[in-house]
């Protein structure tokens, strides 16, 4: 178990490098940008809809919060779905990851869907289908039933942070956009914080 932490840090690593030698800024060039702007006014003047920021980044924390809240649980399930199975670990980790397969591919065909019908349409649609997938994973019968729920998790999944984010840009003036994606990410990870509490409690 103890060499999944020397795998993490070696793809951290490799990100590192990659950050360090491929991603290049002309720092004098945005500098200079900077030293022209004005100075910004609150940034809640420079939103449509106060109440419309709060409850996208509220959205944010639950959502992460019923993310982080299964995986440690997940493993325990697994094991009450399968007490034989050998490749407990392996079978958690796949199952862990169902969702992030299907999401792959469904997050470009939403946010296409978002564009030409409305993107509250495609967030109220995911969380009311990820919503009823969760709750049909209660009545799971075995690991293969277990396994369909979980990819299917990622249809909803894979269109619900790039809705809010693309409702954040939406109803916000763009000089603002690095300190809402911050409050944004903040929230999830609140959700990060309070959801493998809640899960291991429940």
């Amino acid at each position: 178990i103890s060499s999944v932490f020397i795998s993490t840090s070696i793809l951290l690593l490799i990100s590192f490098f990659i950050t360090l030698f491929l991603i290049k800024e002309d720092v004098k060039a945005k500098q200079s940008i900077v030293e022209e702007q004005p100075v910004l006014p609150p940034w809640r003047t420079l939103i449509s809809s106060t109440r419309m920021i709060y409850a996208l980044l509220l959205a944010s924390m639950l959502i992460q919060v019923m993310n982080s809240s299964i995986n440690p649980i997940l493993l325990l399930y697994v094991k009450q779905l399968a007490p034989q199975l050998e490749n407990l670990a392996f079978t958690s980790g796949i199952l862990s990851a169902a969702p992030g397969f299907s999401a792959l591919f469904a997050a470009p065909l939403l946010g296409r869907i978002g564009d030409r019908v409305g993107i509250p349409k495609v967030l109220f649609g995911a969380l009311l289908f990820t919503v009823l997938i969760l709750l049909c994973s209660f009545f799971a019968t075995n690991i293969y039933q277990l396994g369909a729920l979980r990819f299917l998790l990622g249809f909803g999944e894979g269109a619900l942070f790039p809705c809010i984010q693309s409702l954040l840009v939406k109803h916000s003036d763009k000089r603002i956009y690095g300190r809402l994606f911050g409050f944004n990410q903040s929230s999830i990870y609140i959700g990060n914080i309070v959801g493998p509490i809640i899960g291991s409690c429940v």
